[in-house]
């Protein structure tokens, strides 16, 4: 049985248990009782997971075997796994028992990451991500846990705002921003690999005709390209076949070897934003993100007349609702809309005074 002992040389207090002391490192009497008191529900947590058959491992442990059984896993997954459970132990503590996490706590740990400043949009990230972890946990043998706390977890939905469309004036000033910045950077150091830019200023175009993901452009292999059109490996290794103009072909460059890579400058979505933001924040659009060039993509393709089904295909959604939260209308489109309306009206009005 565990008691509070304060030693009496220097002063602090002390766990016992028989003959095992564990310093609580603090010689304050209230934040002793504190500790102790802590110390106390994790020990009779740890005792009631043994009577009822529940596994003993902690969330270290279970973050290790979880990303373990991962290995086919991207490694963008995997680090953001990683991230999750690194935010939930900073809560919990190392030696936690999975089995005796609870919605409740669960509810608390959510409130202080909002409290320390993380966006509502990244904590509903890490649950979903631990979700996952807490389900697959369940189905091992033995399991680690009988109950998932983050199952069915409502979370207050995110306000989210209409992104920028990277049309007319955004657009040029984004690929001339593109131009400043490697001709400053060949200005300042000519030794500076300041032609990466221009690679970059491709890139964008590319993302813009084809409205692909990060990671799809990044791994796009010259295998992948065909005589009018371009073989990308979406989410969840789906493939699809996306037609391309004979521009966006120009702009893929001179054909390379089977197995190399597009665009081998970059090798990580990370780097393609950092690069997108100096870049936007040089053509005075500090708000425009690259997902924002994927929304113009889909937007642009349905101010066009392209169906549902066509996006969908195009861009890789795999709901209808995903498909149409990408689309927008810009105020040109519907300024546009309204004076063809107008037109049409004042046609009927004339042709019907002609009539009488």
């Amino acid at each position: 049985m565990l008691h509070l002992w304060r030693n009496p040389r220097d002063g602090y207090f002390y766990l016992r248990n028989g003959q095992r002391r564990r310093t609580l490192g603090t010689k304050d009497p209230d934040t002793a009782r504190k500790l102790f008191k802590a110390a106390e529900r994790e020990a009779l947590d740890g005792r009631l997971a043994t009577m009822e058959g529940r596994s003993r491992a902690t969330l270290s442990q279970f973050l290790n075997r979880y990303i373990a059984a991962r290995g086919d896993k991207k490694a963008d997954t995997i680090r953001a796994d990683k991230n999750a459970f690194r935010k939930l132990i900073e809560y919990f503590g190392d030696n936690s028992l999975v089995a005796t996490v609870r919605r409740e706590e669960v509810r608390q740990w959510m409130s202080s990451l909002k409290d320390a400043g993380e966006k509502q949009n990244s904590i509903h990230n890490y649950c979903r991500h631990l979700r996952a972890a807490w389900n697959e946990a369940m189905e091992w043998t033995p399991p680690l846990a009988r109950k998932n706390p983050f199952a069915k977890l409502k979370l207050k939905r995110v306000k989210t705002r209409i992104p920028r469309l990277v049309v007319g004036n955004v657009q040029g000033a984004l690929l001339s921003a593109c131009d400043e910045i490697a001709e400053e950077e060949k200005a300042g150091s000519p030794k500076k690999n300041w032609q990466r830019w221009l690679d970059f200023k491709r890139m964008i175009q590319v993302y813009l005709a084809g409205g692909l993901r990060r990671f799809e452009l990044v791994d796009l292999k010259w295998e992948d390209v065909r005589e009018g059109t371009v073989i990308v490996r979406g989410k969840g290794d789906r493939l699809r076949e996306i037609p391309i103009t004979s521009t966006t072909r120009a702009l893929l460059g001179e054909r390379g070897k089977p197995g190399e890579y597009v665009f081998p400058r970059w090798r990580g979505r990370d780097t393609i934003t950092r690069m997108f933001k100096q870049v936007a924040r040089k053509a005075g659009y500090p708000d425009t993100t690259p997902h924002h060039l994927r929304h113009t993509t889909e937007s642009q393709l349905a101010a066009m007349g392209v169906d549902l089904k066509g996006r969908m295909e195009m861009l890789g959604h795999s709901t209808q609702e995903m498909a149409l939260h990408y689309t927008h209308v810009t105020r040109e489109q519907l300024l546009d809309a309204l004076n063809r309306i107008d037109g049409e009206k004042e046609k009927n009005t004339q042709g019907a005074m002609t009539q009488s």
